[in-house]
């Protein structure tokens, strides 16, 4: 009977877009111009990130937008996406919305930029990176 509980809840969840619970993102590619793209490498054995970290240029306003492509990052609590840009470390930094599927995050920023780093980390220990885009 067990198994057959788990079951329906696992046929449930799936129903609902929903992977073992956890929340798969779906959010649609920006419009604008991809200025950069590059795969995660993973960098603290043990909590393996894989995915795409891609910089869109907005057409509407020129504002930069970070999209995460495929993302797979650990499920725990307190994960943030942060952005290296000019040689400034957290020029954009933000809690990550989900350890599942492909996100967009508007940075705010805009102008000439270069764009270096794309790393996910825990909020509570920002020295540590789990996966870094090396752009």
């Amino acid at each position: 009977m067990r198994h057959l509980i788990r079951l329906l809840c696992a046929i449930f969840l799936t129903s609902c877009g929903l992977s073992g619970g956890i929340s798969v993102l779906r959010d649609p590619v920006p419009s604008g111009t991809l200025i950069a793209s590059k795969t995660f490498d993973t960098v603290t054995a043990g909590k393996e990130v894989t995915g795409v970290a891609m910089i869109y240029e907005s057409d509407v306003n020129g504002e930069y937008i970070l999209r995460l492509e495929s993302l797979v990052a650990p499920s725990e609590a307190g994960l943030q996406v942060s952005l290296t840009s000019n040689g400034v470390n957290d020029a954009y930094f933000i809690a990550l919305r989900g350890p599942r599927g492909n996100q967009n995050y508007s940075t705010g920023l805009s102008g000439v930029r270069t764009f270096e780093l794309v790393k996910i980390r825990p909020s509570s220990q920002p020295t540590v990176n789990y996966g870094i885009a090396t752009f």
